[in-house]
């Protein structure tokens, strides 16, 4: 079992163990948990761990991905929701890549979906923030940028 993994049991048991303590006690509404800095602290540094190495593991497959859409100019095909989250949608490539994205403004996602009814839309520009995966998509006479969340599974 590697670190994150014992990490995850350690925080997953260390939870459990909070939320039975505080339902044997009974607060009452509205009390909050008293925690020391120091445990504040450690549980902020494990969560950060483990957030890094979600984001590390997500980073691979969509690295690999997007660099090959670039590189290989392959249009998006279609644009498809549904996905059960608000702002969250599937862009699905001539090539079957399935990237799962959010948008970043309002109507980014129905304005990429009106552009590849009528013409070639390409992913022009993508970079890993660290956090996120700004992604830039252009056709002739416009462009919009998207957060790519991850590469969808085939079905």
């Amino acid at each position: 079992m590697g670190t994150v993994e014992v990490v995850a049991v350690l925080v997953a048991a260390l939870v459990v163990s909070v939320v039975l303590g505080v339902r044997l006690v009974r607060p009452r509404a509205g009390a909050r948990l008293r925690l020391r800095p120091e445990d504040v602290a450690e549980l902020d540094a494990v969560g950060a761990a483990l957030a890094a190495e979600r984001h590390r593991e997500v980073a691979a497959r969509l690295t690999s991905a997007l660099d090959a859409l670039r590189n290989r100019r392959v249009p998006l095909a279609r644009v498809l929701g549904g996905t059960g989250i608000p702002g969250q949608f599937v862009l699905e490539f001539a090539d079957g890549t399935a990237i799962l994205a959010r948008t970043v403004g309002r109507s980014d996602a129905a304005t990429v979906a009106v552009a590849v009814a009528r013409e070639r839309v390409l992913l022009t520009l993508w970079h890993d923030t660290g956090t996120h995966f700004p992604l830039v998509l252009s056709w002739r006479g416009g462009e919009r940028v998207l957060d790519a969340v991850a590469v969808q599974p085939a079905d």
